[in-house]
């Protein structure tokens, strides 16, 4: 699986470093309800406004959200967003960012968060690759 990474705005994290959170996640994490991986995994960063504009034509949400991820393999980070969520965790906007792309790579993998069995095994997942808690923590879900 390749990484295609694509800026509409200037943002801090090495695509390298993205990489290496995907491979190593290729190897650590099982696939769930798949037959297989995408072969390319494409990554987007944007803005406020155009994270806005996504979330409402594919969540019907109107308003902005971290990142959003799509099981054909594309996963759009909102990076102001993930910048002012790193100032409340107290965390890199580089930690933050790894954190929001593998937590929506484990969407693409096939994990969900909606009820709370499978809210702990994807937590569990990002614990494995984060060495923490993961994003779900950090956002203050009740487990």
């Amino acid at each position: 699986m390749t990484l295609v990474v694509t800026k509409t705005i200037r943002q801090t994290v090495s695509t390298k470093q993205l990489s290496l959170v995907l491979q190593r996640a290729k190897k650590k994490i099982p696939m769930r309800g798949r037959r297989s991986m995408p072969d390319e995994l494409s990554l987007a960063f944007v803005g406020e406004t155009s994270m806005r504009r996504l979330n409402k034509t594919y969540r019907n949400e109107s308003s902005v959200t971290d990142v959003l991820s799509f099981d054909y393999g594309e996963i759009i980070i909102c990076h102001p967003r993930a910048v002012c969520q790193a100032r409340r965790h107290g965390i890199s906007v580089e930690s933050e960012v790894k954190a929001l792309f593998l937590h929506a790579l484990l969407h693409v993998f096939g994990y969900d968060h909606k009820i709370d069995k499978d809210r702990r095994s994807m937590q569990r997942m990002e614990s494995i690759m984060l060495g923490n808690k993961g994003l779900i923590a950090l956002q203050g879900y009740e487990l």
